[in-house]
């Protein structure tokens, strides 16, 4: 009978000791056998409880996505064995009163329920507020939560913070007409725990949500974006979330290096260059502040203008983005740049592109003249092998040394595919490389390393 025709509950038991028995790291490679398998796998993961210790989130590497951690704390905030943590009590208690606020009731509308959790959970990542924290999101708590006080100020906030991140106008608007002097004093507790459900306007900003952004600032005693107090907010923001129209909308039709609010939109433009944005958004921002990449402002330095456009282009390889790369290219950044110690990890732009699976940057990169440095060890490690092929055609082998380290890649990420696809290609496994490979294999208890490297050899 195969697997997932077996009853839910049956396969609810089996998976969970296995699950526990597994570790973390190998029962998510787990899910990967058979994508019939996968939701009920990521359920007995997040049941197992394996999740709520250690802070796995700062260790798990390339081993899961955010999507993952977004549908666990998705989980943990509608699952009802388990006491909630503060803040995921709070994140449901919003999400239940926007449900309400939209005119649904609670009985039928668990699915929309589940969707504007997805979407707070969502938004608390994008914001980086869940990243070292996660102990805090899922924690359970000894007494059970109290119901917040939906009349506070602080409450009223975050229905707005969620309203604008969801470009719900409809809700935004019943709570600028519900806050107006009708908000009763803070929960300070609440205060603490809100965490990036505190100000609309980064979130409006972030997903291009002008309309919201709008309906905001006429409701500030400022009413015009030019002298309102949240412009450096909404533009660095505008950048951060690739939103061309927000940020004309911040920067207004004559803004410009003459300007007299130029000064304190300067350090919201570079720092949001930081972020690469398309490559129409980094060549307007680029162009405003190009002499002015120095905090605090001083006269044009081209040491630091050079030391900036290395960080972007590695910022920009990491991600993939070849028109960025082009551009800074374009600009004067070196193709082989440095940017940090290289025993401390991959510190060329090519090992960058490789260890994030990014073939047409990896490409790219070739093509311009890109050392290979340890971009064949990067590929393994991130177990892409149209990225080794395309690496070993260009002569990868030729560094004994990395060649090595990129085998043993292999055997941690449990590749035997990789490894025997490398071997075929030339690459000679030498009696050192086997011999940790072996106590790799043994140590983590990966069972089919193992046995295949014995066999193997």
């Amino acid at each position: 009978m195969p697997f997932s025709d077996l009853p839910n509950e049956v396969i609810h038991l089996i998976l969970g000791p296995a699950v526990r028995a597994r570790g973390f790291q190998r029962a998510v490679r787990l899910r990967l056998v058979n994508r019939a398998w996968n939701i009920a796998i990521e359920d007995a993961i997040f049941d197992s409880g394996i999740l709520d210790k250690d802070n796995l989130i700062n260790r798990t590497g390339r081993d899961v996505d955010v999507s993952f951690w977004q549908r666990y704390l998705v989980y943990r905030a509608l699952h009802n064995k388990k006491p909630s943590s503060t803040r995921l009590a709070v994140i449901r208690q919003i999400a239940e009163r926007i449900v309400e606020m939209r005119g649904f009731g609670l009985d039928g509308s668990q699915e929309v329920l589940r969707e504007c959790v997805g979407e707070l959970c969502h938004a608390a990542f994008v914001f980086r507020a869940v990243y070292g924290h996660l102990g805090t999101y899922v924690a359970s708590e000894a007494e059970p939560i109290a119901r917040l006080d939906q009349g506070s100020s602080q409450f009223q906030q975050a229905l707005l913070t969620a309203a604008a991140y969801m470009n719900d106008l409809d809700v935004g608007r019943q709570v600028l007409s519900l806050r107006a002097d009708h908000s009763r004093p803070d929960n300070i507790k609440m205060q603490c725990t809100l965490g990036y459900l505190v100000d609309p306007y980064p979130v409006a900003a972030y997903r291009g949500n002008v309309e919201f952004i709008s309906l905001l600032l006429a409701n500030e005693p400022e009413s015009t974006i030019q002298g309102s107090k949240h412009r450096a907010t909404i533009a660095y923001n505008a950048i951060w979330g690739n939103q061309m129209g927000v940020l004309d909308l911040a920067l207004g039709p004559s803004f410009g290096t003459g300007s007299p609010d130029f000064m304190a939109l300067r350090e919201p433009l570079v720092s949001g260059l930081s972020r690469i944005p398309s490559i129409d958004i980094f060549h307007r921002c680029f162009d405003l502040v190009k002499d002015h990449l120095q905090y605090p402002s001083r006269p044009y330095n081209g040491i630091h203008r050079q030391k900036w456009l290395i960080e972007r282009f590695h910022s920009a390889a990491e991600r993939g983005e070849v028109a960025v790369m082009e551009y800074l290219a374009q600009l004067g950044a070196p193709i082989n740049g440095n940017f940090g110690d290289e025993e401390d990890g991959f510190c060329k732009p090519i090992s960058l592109a490789a260890l994030n699976g990014h073939e047409s940057a990896v490409e790219w990169l070739l093509d311009q003249g890109a050392d290979l440095n340890r971009s064949l060890q990067a590929a393994a490690t991130h177990g892409s092998r149209r990225i080794v092929q395309v690496l070993l055609d260009r002569g990868a082998l030729n560094d004994m040394c990395v060649v090595q380290k990129a085998l043993l890649e292999a055997v941690k990420v449990e590749n035997e595919e990789l490894f025997r696809f490398l071997v075929e290609r030339g690459a000679v496994v030498d009696k050192s490389t086997m011999k940790e490979a072996r106590e790799i294999a043994e140590d983590e208890q990966l069972e089919s390393m193992v046995e295949f490297i014995k066999g193997y050899f």
